[in-house]
């Protein structure tokens, strides 16, 4: 950290790190982490490779017309809804680069890196919810899905 103290980094502190008012914690625990996921490139690469010929095999012995109509008809969803979701995720783009600049200016940064999106804007303010608190939140705001949802 800024004052050269280590800090423990593991999938559980992580973003406990990333969220530090600490920009030099924020960076080391960002770029300690994938630099360990970067070890494993080539077989990240080799993995994802496989499955993208393996979805592609399947969608042709199957005669879909493309791995992706394959992998929505699981879910029964139309290959228009996919697009659909795309299509409003780019229209509201823009909303999320302002909030983006924004976020730089309220933080004071000349630039902006990925480990700077959690640490907290308002200072002095923890929000913290243990999971069976969060859980029940979850339950209640799904009853008006339905008892089958």
């Amino acid at each position: 950290d800024k004052d050269g103290n280590t800090h423990s980094l593991t999938q559980g502190t992580f973003i406990k790190c990333l969220e530090s008012d600490d920009r030099v914690l924020r960076k080391s625990a960002f770029e300690n982490l994938y630099k360990a996921y970067g070890a494993y490139n080539n077989t990240l690469s080799a993995t994802l490779a496989g499955e993208v010929k393996k979805n592609v095999f399947n969608a042709r012995t199957h005669h879909y017309e493309s791995a992706r109509a394959a992998a929505l008809s699981n879910n029964h969803l139309p290959e228009t809804v996919y697009d659909n979701l795309v299509k409003t995720v780019h229209e509201y783009l823009p909303l999320l680069h302002r909030y983006t600049k924004l976020r730089k200016e309220l933080l004071g940064l000349d630039d902006m890196k990925m480990y700077d999106l959690y640490t907290p804007l308002v200072k002095d303010v923890k929000f913290e919810m243990p999971y069976e608190e969060a859980k029940d939140w979850m339950v209640k705001a799904l009853q008006p899905m339905g008892e089958e949802y």
